[in-house]
């Protein structure tokens, strides 16, 4: 009977009345090789960086990486690969001499499975797979005793910027790709705009928070890992980003918000909200929005103050102006010059000063009268201050 293959470590089991002469040497093989390498061996396995590595266990007495105890991540990366290790059940000591995390999974190169175990750079750890998932070893220790071992005293704010991480990036009209192993505070200076690039979800926990400040003069696009902008952030301000879901490469995975415009240079937009409501201000010397030039007014005129708090227009004939929507707590001045000095001007819907009678244009040419109005959310009241020389 032709010889078998034990399910986890592929061990060469021989058939009964199989190999005569030669058992000797498989069964050597087998205790001196294969088992030796599962209770004690070691084997290098590289890594290449954008790439995900899958360690295979065949029916062979040969050796091979994913039968040894110890497996040694060698090579360059500078993103966070998968390595992909055999369904069976098996220990191991992964060393990760690399420069980024490694994640280890049950699986291949075309997707992880069950449980992972994220492995940080230069760190080791005993891991254990049960065919389904990859978990630590151990989570427990008891009556630990340590011998000349040395403690390095932080203050508060040295300690949080170590667990927390801080990296400063020059802009350079590039990308800036961060992944889960990245500081939690980005900060960007220089004079480029940049592109931002979050971390594929799947690879953090929902809550993960990127701290990214724009120091810079340029602008920051935020991406998701499909290149979905999730948010820009305008020179000096900052964004909050957290992941909120650990699938999908869309924007929908995050959460972001600006904050920190308290030096903000006015570079950019900010939209506090529509209709947004601002009680107890105190603002000094600030500049209301005019339109200069409104031109000549024609007979008929609907007066737009959707951008602007004071018009300046030319009366070029005998004109009757439409008043805007009366919204309670809207105001502006039309700065209205007399033109030739022989029209008027009629205003619908106004309740005027002085009895609600209505004024009468200056009848002197080149001359300026000032229309000064207030709504309710009925009316408009108006008021005129007349006969300035522009």
């Amino acid at each position: 009977m032709a010889s078998t293959y034990s399910g986890n470590l592929a061990i060469e089991l021989i058939g009964t009345g199989d190999q005569a002469g030669t058992w000797g040497n498989t069964t050597n093989t087998n205790l001196g090789t294969t088992l030796e390498q599962a209770i004690i061996g070691s084997a290098n396995v590289t890594m290449t960086s954008g790439t995900n590595t899958a360690i295979t266990i065949t029916q062979s007495n040969a050796f091979q990486a994913a039968r040894s105890l110890r497996l040694n991540l060698v090579g360059t990366i500078t993103t966070a690969p998968y390595l992909y290790v055999p369904a069976i059940s098996k220990q191991y000591i992964v060393s990760n001499g690399l420069a980024n995390t490694v994640i280890i999974s049950n699986g291949a190169n075309t997707g992880a499975t069950g449980t992972v175990v994220q492995i940080p750079a230069n760190k080791s750890v005993v891991v254990y797979n049960d065919g389904t998932n990859v978990a630590f070893a151990s989570t427990y220790l008891d009556n630990v005793a340590l011998s000349n071992a040395t403690f390095t005293a932080n203050t508060a704010a040295s300690s949080m910027a170590s667990l927390t991480g801080f990296t400063t990036t020059a802009t350079a009209g590039s990308n800036t790709v961060l992944t889960n192993t990245s500081s939690y505070y980005q900060i960007f200076t220089g004079t480029l705009n940049q592109n931002v690039a979050l971390p594929v979800v799947s690879t953090l926990s929902n809550g993960w928070t990127f701290h990214i400040c724009n120091n810079s003069t340029g602008s920051l696009a935020v991406l998701s890992s499909g290149s979905n902008v999730v948010i820009t952030v305008p020179s000096q301000v900052t964004a909050m980003c957290t992941a909120i879901l650990t699938s999908g490469t869309t924007e929908a995975s995050w959460e972001a918000g600006l904050t920190d415009f308290s030096t903000a240079t006015g570079n950019g937009s900010v939209v506090l909200a529509n209709n947004a409501t601002i009680g107890n201000v105190s603002v000094n010397a600030y500049t209301e929005g005019i339109t200069l030039g409104y031109g000549n007014t024609g007979s008929a005129n609907t007066i737009n103050i959707s951008n602007t708090t004071i018009i300046t227009a030319n009366l070029s004939a005998t004109c009757t102006f439409t008043m805007p929507t009366s919204t309670a707590g809207k105001s502006f001045v039309l700065m209205l010059k007399t033109g030739a000095g022989t029209n008027t001007a009629t205003f619908t819907g106004v309740r005027w000063n002085a009895g609600n009678t209505a004024p009468t244009v200056t009848a002197t040419a080149n001359r300026m009268d000032m229309f000064s109005f207030v709504a309710d959310g009925s009316l408009w009241y108006g008021s005129a201050s007349q006969n300035y020389v522009p």
